[in-house]
């Protein structure tokens, strides 16, 4: 095979693998508006599904396991999510007293969320060493990995209150 066939056959590839190869500049705008951005609806449908699995946690957990504040990251949660593709992270806050207490139990947390979130509108996909993994579907078909990472709320913990810029 010479330089130039090689060169025509990694061309075909790229135009397998990337529906923007065929996109025009001048239609790139419309593009990324139609394909790739998330519209009201979806935002609005993919935040609910969230939003559901946030509630699971607040109100179905036990006390022990229960968390006082979840913040929101990950594309999704930042609202920087693409069609297709987003993910979230979700940060829970657990009423331990430090965060030794929390590591000396992080696998017991872990294994408990696991099980409390079986009977929830989620799909446990595993863990890792610092979070449960699962995934929820919003509407036809389309899902969006969550990782809930169990930490602890440091302010709660400080004598001094932070000073507040207002």
């Amino acid at each position: 095979m010479n330089s130039v066939d090689k060169v025509h056959h990694d061309d075909s590839k790229h135009r397998k693998q990337s529906p923007l190869y065929n996109v025009l500049k001048s239609s790139l705008e419309s593009f990324v508006r139609e394909t790739l951005e998330p519209d009201t609806g979806y935002n609005t449908s993919c935040g609910a599904v969230v939003d559901r699995l946030c509630n699971i946690m607040k109100q179905n957990f036990p006390k022990e396991l229960r968390p006082a504040q979840i913040i929101k990251g990950g594309s999704l949660g930042k609202g920087t999510a693409v069609k297709g593709k987003s993910d979230v992270d979700l940060v829970v806050f657990l009423p331990f007293d430090s965060i030794r207490s929390l590591q000396e139990k992080m696998d017991t947390v872990l294994n408990d969320m696991e099980t409390y979130l079986h009977d929830g509108e989620c799909t446990i996909e595993g863990q890792t060493q610092h979070a449960v993994k699962v995934s929820v579907s919003c509407h036809q078909g389309h899902t969006h990995d969550v990782d809930i990472l169990p930490s602890i709320s440091f302010l709660d913990k400080c004598k001094y209150k932070p000073y507040r810029i207002d």
